[in-house]
């Protein structure tokens, strides 16, 4: 039996358990149990009570349920049969531990009956006059006579006529300089104003005086004068062909909504990128990311965010290695928002990127610090846990081989 000293022993167990008892602290905090084989799946759905079939097979189970399966991708299909809800199936990673799955069903869209025929148009214009008859021979001219005094003007003669037909209600057309027929412009006993419609229809609580536009493919166009002048156009769904509703402009112009005088959100005719309370934050070509909110303007609030992170849209993918390393050198603060002057914790962008820099979003010159990932730090923290845990449990081995083994019992002398 190999004998240890007490002064050895008792400077073997200060070197131990001070970084020990930190590990396992930590790990208190961050480590949770794991299955190597099956993971637990919850699938919750709007409308609950749909039923859920896995990898092809009906579980014989409706929403909100829970069922274990072996970790890896399954395919899950939740559906409620015989009602106005569209089926959703769906690949689901399904790891070691607690996986949650919320379905968000949609209403099947059912084409509605054809609507009533529209008004008859309006009366073509008349036709061209016929061919003029061949004139007769001329005579021998006569001898000019004396020119008489001139006479007294005569009495104004009677108006000219105009012809053609029209209906009441039906803004006049001119077609041509004789004729009346109807336009598609309308106004109704309200002094409601009617294109291509002769009941002008109010949706509402409208003002006592409107517009509607009836068309096959209405578009209501506003058009400025002026080199800088741009057009503003409302474009109206027209059916199963073309189901689109527009709001835009024609050119490189910025859309933008206001209320009481001042802009809201924006956006960008260059790239479609949108910013909220912010206006063109990164020059000329406006918001640099798709959605931008303007610096102390307060929190965005949801049931939750997801992330693109399927296998399929990665390629070059490799494990962190000195994550933990890279932790201990990152710190994390309370601090005041220098706008809002509000307090909160975080960490230090600039600090962030000198360690970890594909964490970080730069200004235009590449070297200013501007936002944080935060989300993607939670990788960088799995893989310091998972190295912290092999220390702990290296220490934890020295540990148990320095503590004294009991004596081999031996036998009294005869």
């Amino acid at each position: 039996m190999t004998e240890v000293s007490t002064p050895n022993l008792k400077r073997s167990l200060a070197r131990g358990i001070g970084p020990i008892l930190t590990g396992v602290v930590f790990v208190l905090m961050l480590a949770m149990p794991a299955s190597a084989e099956n993971g637990n799946l919850k699938i919750t759905s709007f409308p609950s009570g749909a039923r859920v079939a896995i990898d092809g097979q009906d579980t014989g189970k409706v929403t909100p349920m829970s069922v274990s399966l072996q970790v890896g991708i399954h395919t899950v299909e939740v559906r409620i049969p015989s009602t106005g809800w569209s089926p959703d199936t769906r690949s689901v990673p399904v790891s070691a531990g607690n996986n949650d799955l919320s379905v968000t069903l949609l209403p099947t869209l059912i084409e509605g009956p054809q609507g009533p025929a529209g008004p008859a148009g309006p009366e073509g214009p008349t036709g061209p006059a016929g061919p003029r008859g061949v004139a007769g021979e001329h005579g021998e001219p006569g001898q000019q006579g004396l020119q008489g005094p001139q006479g007294e003007q005569g009495p104004p003669g009677p108006p000219g006529s105009v012809q053609g037909s029209g209906t009441i209600g039906h803004l006049p057309l001119w077609l041509n300089d004789q004729a009346l027929g109807n336009s598609v412009l309308t106004q109704d006993a309200d002094g409601n104003i009617g294109i291509g419609t002769a009941s002008p229809q109010r949706y509402g609580s409208a003002p006592t005086q409107w517009l509607q536009f009836v068309s096959d493919r209405p578009e209501f166009r506003l058009t400025g004068l002026g080199p800088n002048a741009s057009d503003f156009y409302i474009l109206a769904a027209t059916g199963a062909l073309d189901r689109r509703t527009g709001l835009g402009t024609t050119d490189l112009s910025t859309l933008d909504f206001l209320t009481n005088g001042t802009s809201r959100m924006e956006i960008s005719p260059v790239n479609g990128h949108v910013g909220i309370g912010t206006y063109n934050p990164s020059g000329p070509t406006g918001p640099s990311n798709i959605l931008t909110i303007a610096q102390g303007r307060g929190n965005v609030v949801a049931d939750g965010y997801s992330t693109y992170s399927s296998v399929r849209w990665k390629t070059n993918i490799r494990q962190l290695a000195g994550a933990l390393d890279s932790v201990l050198r990152l710190r994390g603060v309370s601090y005041e928002g220098a706008i809002d002057h509000r307090r909160s914790i975080g960490v230090i962008a600039e600090e962030v990127g000198s360690v970890l820099p594909d964490l970080v979003t730069f200004e235009a010159d590449g070297v200013t610090a501007r936002s944080v990932d935060y989300s993607r730090l939670t990788a960088v923290l799995i893989e310091a846990l998972k190295e912290q845990q092999v220390q702990i449990a290296r220490m934890a081995d020295e540990l148990r081989q320095l503590q004294p083994r009991p004596a081999a019992a031996t036998e009294p002398a005869r």
